[in-house]
């Protein structure tokens, strides 16, 4: 439980917690979105939101993984 920097209000759930982080981090809260973090926690790839198309993923996995291996 912790009380958001966003909004002021309290967030007493793992999803509200989550929900908040995104939205203070990445001025997002769709859902499902998909982030790729590095190490040091900092987003490797632009995110992206939920697309059906599987090689749209994999291509976004991929960028993910060149990224990380540039930068560690």
């Amino acid at each position: 439980m912790y009380i958001s920097e966003y909004d002021g209000n309290i967030k007493m759930t793992i999803g509200k917690q989550n929900a908040d982080l995104q939205i203070r981090r990445l001025n997002n809260n769709a859902q499902p979105f998909y982030i790729l973090l590095g190490a040091d926690e900092k987003v490797l790839v632009s995110p992206v939101a939920y697309d059906k198309d599987v090689s749209n993923f994999v291509e976004f996995l991929d960028a993910g993984i060149e990224r990380y291996d540039e930068l560690y």
